[in-house]
């Protein structure tokens, strides 16, 4: 009878586990292949929003679509150079004040750090918020704070909150009441207009007037195992506590209101200029109304800075306003020629000048540290 041998397995492409080998990782045995080094942040974020960025792009080349390409390109290219110049130096304006404010923010809670480094951090924050969405990026200030300045990160989370949703919140209030009182000029809009920004602006305040006991379940609130071997209750208390702080100076919301007032107002500008050029000329306060309404529907825009949508609120409202489409058209260009690419540069160029790159890359989250009694560097 003819025997018939089966071919060993490793001539069939497969190896059978050898069960006699050492353990990779246990005690004694040889060591697992190490893992690849993480990529830098900036990678990740690009590689991560291209198809997001390449679907804004479409949105904006649709609308460009929609008119006569030749005449908004006519406008961009006649827009005279002081204008543009004009404006680039009103973002160096509108970035101070936003460094001021943070840099404010910070003060109260007991940290202190210089205006010039704050003004790369907010350039940095601006960059990184808007190419994630709902603008979460910007909360890799509060990192940054804490590599460079000693600031904790529950503080520094604090200070981006609060600006977030109190500025979100007044350009939400300020753009409609803004743009119904531009298209409706009455005394009753007027007055409505008024009460709306007025009451928008002493929510915070309200909110801090609450008792320290107004929320009860915050302390006892069940995390699983891995929240409590974190600290997040610990963390969210702080946070609650240190968001109640700034709420309850009515200093700091003073300040708050008036820097943030003069972004908005310095913003609208911005429009007004460009616009103005070219012999058309809105009120400013509508103007300004038209940049929170875009601002406050790009922030919360999946899209990188708010390409496509913001760009459409922008066209809607001025065409609203009795600007021509086309001039409309070419405004929003011109605000993405000189405000979007300018300041995206002056970010990325802080990114790597201040060595941010370097403080975001390997953080370590660690324990929640006191939001009080502690300076950090000057």
């Amino acid at each position: 009878m003819q025997v018939i041998t089966k071919p060993p397995a490793v001539d069939m492409g497969i190896t059978p586990p050898d069960h006699n080998q050492p353990v990779a990782g246990t005690d004694g045995s040889p060591s697992a292949a190490p893992s690849p080094p993480a990529r830098p942040l900036w990678v990740r974020i690009l590689s991560s929003r291209l198809v997001a960025g390449l679907i804004g792009v479409a949105i904006l080349a649709a609308l460009l679509r929609q008119f006569s390409l030749g005449q908004v390109g006519a406008v961009v290219s006649s827009e005279p150079v002081w204008t543009l110049l004009v404006v680039l130096l009103l973002n160096g304006l509108i970035f101070s004040c936003r460094a001021i404010r943070a840099r404010y923010l910070l003060s109260v809670l007991g940290y202190r750090t210089g205006v010039a480094e704050q003004t790369g951090i907010c350039l940095v924050g601006q960059t990184l918020s808007s190419v994630t969405p709902a603008a979460t990026g910007d909360f890799g200030r509060s990192v940054i704070w804490q590599r460079r300045n000693g600031v904790p990160l529950s503080a520094g989370v604090v200070v981006v909150l609060f600006e977030r949703f109190y500025s979100l919140g007044l350009m939400v209030v300020a753009g409609i009441s803004l743009t119904a009182l531009a298209a409706s000029p009455t005394g009753f809009v007027l007055a409505l207009a008024i009460f709306a920004i007025a009451t928008g602006c002493m929510l915070p305040w309200l909110f801090g007037l609450c008792p320290r006991g107004s929320f009860p379940g915050l302390p006892a609130l069940r995390l699983p195992g891995w929240g409590r071997l974190l600290g997040l209750r610990v963390r969210l208390m702080r946070v609650a506590a240190a968001l109640r702080q700034l709420c309850r100076s009515p200093r700091a919301l003073i300040v708050f209101v008036a820097l943030t007032a003069l972004i908005l107002c310095a913003s609208g500008g911005q429009i007004w200029l460009l616009l103005a050029a070219h012999g058309v000329a809105p009120a400013l306060f509508a103007l300004v109304g038209v940049y929170c309404l875009s601002q406050a529907v790009g922030s919360i825009s999946s899209l990188p800075f708010g390409l496509g949508t913001a760009d459409i609120v922008v066209v809607g409202t001025l065409s609203l306003l009795g600007v021509s489409p086309v001039m409309a058209l070419a405004a929003a260009v011109l605000l993405r020629l000189t405000v979007t690419l300018p300041v995206a540069a002056a970010g990325i160029a802080s990114y790597f000048l201040l060595g941010i790159h370097e403080n975001l890359s390997g953080t370590r989250f660690g324990a929640a540290e006191p939001l009080h009694g502690g300076g950090g560097n000057a």
